[in-house]
């Protein structure tokens, strides 16, 4: 048996995983990847050639090897100072417009009824408890002065509907009745 074959498998998957890895840094389109791919196959190959137990234990390393490999480059890579740079950063709850503190109090206002100071089509002033807040309707026009209740504060929107009061005229109905 030639123990050029062995070397030269040796040599062929460590290219590959050189290639591999390059890949993950140079934008190539692919080309390294490829290239990387196929001097992997044609090492096991090679390795095939020395023995069977050999060109299995290359096709082991490279099949269980190129996985682990990208899983610890994919958990190391974020943590380097150039990872840390070319990553995008998720921006903290505290920065989110919704976390905002004046979107936060228009949180408290749903459940709330205010009044209308403009009509909305579908967006206009309402007033909650003196508080001149813009607001939208569910789509329908709200004439100015009416009642409306705000059903939703998300993003800095608040979202308002007329606001009906359910068995009041069953109640004056009865009331005339015993008079």
């Amino acid at each position: 048996m030639d123990s050029s074959n062995l070397t030269f498998a040796i040599f062929l998957v460590s290219t590959g995983f050189v290639l591999f890895g390059l890949e993950l840094f140079l934008p190539t389109g692919g080309i390294l990847g490829m290239l990387a791919l196929s001097s992997m196959i044609v090492g096991i190959t090679f390795a095939f050639k020395q023995g069977l137990l050999q060109g299995a234990f290359f096709l082991t390393i490279s099949g269980v090897g190129v996985p682990v490999a990208l899983k610890l480059f994919f958990w190391v890579w974020p943590r380097t100072s150039m990872g840390k740079k070319m990553t995008v950063r998720s921006a903290a709850a505290e920065e989110t417009i919704g976390n905002m503190a004046s979107h936060q109090a228009l949180d408290l206002l749903v459940g709330k009824t205010g009044k209308t100071l403009s009509e909305l089509r579908p967006s206009g002033i309402v007033d909650f408890e003196g508080r001149r807040i813009d607001a939208i309707s569910e789509g329908i026009l709200i004439a100015e002065g009416l009642p409306v209740l705000c059903i939703s504060a998300q993003g800095g929107h608040v979202v308002v509907k007329p606001f009906v009061v359910t068995g009041f005229e069953d109640e004056q109905i009865s009331n005339m009745d015993l008079n």
